[in-house]
């Protein structure tokens, strides 16, 4: 009698070298989508950063960047201008002043008043000098002068319509007569932004049964450190549940202030569980405001523009991930769109390797980006919707980021950095982008020879440290609907 010979696929023996992900693997982007598929996945903006290469190793748990303030070229007024001729006095916004109360006006300044709070036959702006400051803090009290107060060669100037609270003035020229002094000069302010990594896990327990089929279809992989390592169906799937924590913590992680929050420790002691802010956390803090009520119109894009521009954004490409109702409000505001992909950005290369499709808008000679990031609606978390109404705000958000580089300090260096950032902690050989662990039993298919407890089965344990970084969120605009 005959015997053939049969080949198993199951590996021999135990597995001995690293666990690949698709975080440390070299992983081709044109399987994502079929991934997606099996896994009833949605694009996520952790996807989307990653395959962007929108990530960074980090030394510390926490780290700081500094900003420098844009020079302020305009003013808010906090309470009206009255009427009348001569000196008119005022005070400006408390936002106004940067983080150590330090005014954008200086004595000799001019500010200019519109045209439309002068009498009938004025149809220009006019101009007053700051002549004098009086107060302390961010409470000072200005006193500026008409240039031209008695008509001498052009018609008097006089404020006959009361400039009302929150009018936005600029702030014009200064101009000095012979033999006088430099003016004083504008500190040149920093803003520190602290970036705090959170530690997030994920585990998932299987039969020994179930590992023969988890081996069927590993596949050994190139890893980014130059190792090899197995991507395993288990190793996958617990991957992905913990993906999901990630981009709650990446989309809407809130710094923790709360000291209750300790945890036992199996080292000793009660440490404190640390989290950080999420980028749409920052955008609440930092970003300009937008207010739509019913949709979007082409006007919204021309406010928003502005809004970028007061921040001395002056960008030609607008990166907006947004909602599924708010992407429906976009495609539904009346604009061309440009069907060829213009290229020019790695998040929209990012995106097209995802297989999200994605149509750009050019208006005002700004091209804009809108990606329907998918999170944002996911019925299981964000999106959940309940009656046909949505419970959390998240569907209707739009967020505009210029797709620019930004020079700050960090680690006492000028670097140039994107936006938005995912920071992983990786220090003194320790790589914490993401751990996996394998707790095996006696079958001992896992790691060497070591039997780490008696059941039939193996644990598959998997964490990451993680904090987002966020640079100049105040020149992003964050659009939502209005309450």
């Amino acid at each position: 009698m005959a015997t053939t010979k049969t080949t198993s696929k199951v590996f021999k023996g135990a597995y001995n070298t690293e666990w690949a992900t698709i975080e440390t693997a070299i992983f081709d982007t044109k399987y994502l989508p079929e991934v997606y598929h099996i896994y009833g996945d949605l694009v996520r903006a952790t996807n989307l950063l990653g395959i962007a290469g929108k990530t960074m190793s980090v030394p510390n748990t926490t780290i700081s960047h500094f900003e420098r303030y844009s020079p302020s070229y305009s003013i808010t007024l906090l309470g009206a201008i009255a009427t009348g001729t001569g000196d008119i006095t005022f005070q400006i916004a408390t936002s106004d002043y940067d983080a150590n109360d330090n005014p954008p006006l200086r004595i000799y300044d001019t500010i200019e008043i519109p045209y439309k709070y002068m009498p009938t036959g004025v149809n220009e702006d006019r101009l007053y000098q700051i002549v004098s400051v009086a107060g302390a803090t961010d409470d000072l009290t200005w006193t500026a002068s008409p240039i031209n107060e008695d008509g001498t060669y052009d018609t008097a100037t006089e404020i006959d319509t009361e400039v009302p609270t929150g009018t936005v003035l600029r702030i014009g020229h200064n101009f000095y007569p012979p033999g006088t002094g430099q003016p004083d000069p504008l500190t040149d302010s920093w803003a520190t932004r602290e970036h705090v990594a959170a530690i997030i896990k994920e585990s998932a327990h299987y039969e020994g049964g179930q590992m023969a089929q988890a081996f069927e279809n590993a596949i050994l992989m190139d890893m980014r450190n130059g190792n090899k390592g197995l991507l395993l169906d288990p190793v996958l799937e617990v991957g992905r549940r913990l993906d999901k924590k990630i981009e709650s913590y990446v989309v809407s992680g809130e710094r923790t202030d709360n000291t209750g929050l300790t945890q036992s420790s199996e080292f000793g002691g009660t440490p404190a569980a640390k989290s950080g802010f999420g980028f749409m956390r920052w955008a609440n803090m930092l970003s300009q405001e937008h207010y739509y009520t019913a949709g979007l119109s082409v006007s919204d894009l021309d406010r928003i523009k502005l809004l970028m521009q007061t921040q001395g954004i002056a960008t030609k490409k607008v990166f907006v991930p947004s909602g599924t109702q708010y992407m429906t409000h976009f495609e539904n505001a009346g604009l061309d769109y440009t069907q060829q992909y213009s290229g020019g950005s790695d998040l929209i290369t990012a995106a097209k390797d995802l297989g999200v499709e994605f149509r750009s808008y050019l208006k005002s000679g700004v091209q804009y980006f809108p990606i329907e990031l998918s999170c944002f609606s996911d019925p299981s978390t964000f999106g959940i919707n309940v009656g046909d109404s949505y419970t959390y705000q998240w569907p209707k958000l739009g967020l505009f980021v210029p797709l620019v580089d930004n020079n700050v300090k960090m680690n006492g260096k000028q670097v140039s950095i994107p936006n938005i950032q995912l920071g992983y902690v990786n220090n003194n050989s320790e790589d914490r982008t993401r751990v996996v662990g394998i707790e095996a039993g006696p079958n001992r298919v896992f790691p060497g020879n070591f039997v780490a407890n008696d059941k039939d089965g193996f644990k598959v344990h998997l964490f990451t440290e993680i904090m987002v970084i966020v640079v100049n969120a105040n020149q992003w605009v964050l659009s939502r609907e209005s309450k």
